[in-house]
């Protein structure tokens, strides 16, 4: 016989942990678009370490650590990768320009 209690299943918020790991993923698939693969990696880290701050804060109220951690790792390693590809790309553009080239030369139609 039940003694009257219920359980209440207490749910653990985690939406910045999956915010930044979902970002992290999607850093994946858009770091060589110079900019783009930038905004969305920056985005990753900051949000993935905000969910992380909160799980390891409030664990009652927040979960992710897991996702958060996924999230920070993936987001720096694709940062770096989309910085390098900015980088690559603003000196060829820049080495074209010194050799008598301008950003039309660049684009086909």
């Amino acid at each position: 016989m039940s003694s009257g209690h219920t359980k209440h299943h207490h749910h653990r918020k985690k939406g910045l942990a999956l915010t930044g790991f979902i970002l992290a993923f999607i850093s994946l698939l858009t770091f060589w678009v110079p900019i783009l693969g930038t905004i969305f990696s920056f985005s990753a880290v900051v949000f993935s370490k905000m969910g992380y701050r909160r799980a390891v804060n409030d664990p009652e109220a927040y979960s992710g650590k897991f996702f958060s951690a996924i999230g920070i790792g993936l987001g720096f390693i694709f940062l770096i990768s989309s910085i390098v590809m900015l980088l690559l790309v603003g000196g060829v553009v820049v080495v074209g320009y010194f050799a008598g080239y301008s950003i039309a030369d660049y684009i086909t139609y």
